[in-house]
């Protein structure tokens, strides 16, 4: 039930537009940003806030490929073993190479 009601858009997106926006331009920075640095970004905030939401919406809107894990998930051998295949060698070697089509981006939701 939570997807279904999940904003699928930025225009149907509630929430503070300055954090919207300062997001927005953080990724579309890092699409132009040939040496791969500032690649790491850190939201945080209490629960149902739309972290995750603004995360997904933004990222799909740039082309990311996006696998999302939760904290919990990973303290579970399998789950892990599929956290580590979304960092799998040929991404590592689009990284190494600086492939400008590269993006994916991990998503680890509510980290303790």
């Amino acid at each position: 039930m939570e997807e279904l009601l999940r904003p699928k858009t930025l225009t149907e997106f509630i929430g503070n537009k300055n954090i919207v926006k300062e997001f927005n331009n953080w990724v579309r920075n890092i699409k132009k940003d040939v040496y791969f640095q500032k690649r790491i970004c850190f939201l945080t905030g209490v629960n149902g806030i739309g972290k995750t939401s603004l995360v997904n919406i933004v990222l799909k809107k740039h082309g990311f490929n996006i696998h999302e894990f939760s904290s919990s998930d990973l303290r579970i051998k399998s789950e892990r073993k599929q956290y580590y295949q979304a960092l799998s060698f040929g991404d590592i070697s689009s990284i190494i190479k600086r492939k400008k089509n590269f993006r994916k981006a991990i998503i680890i939701d509510n980290y303790e």
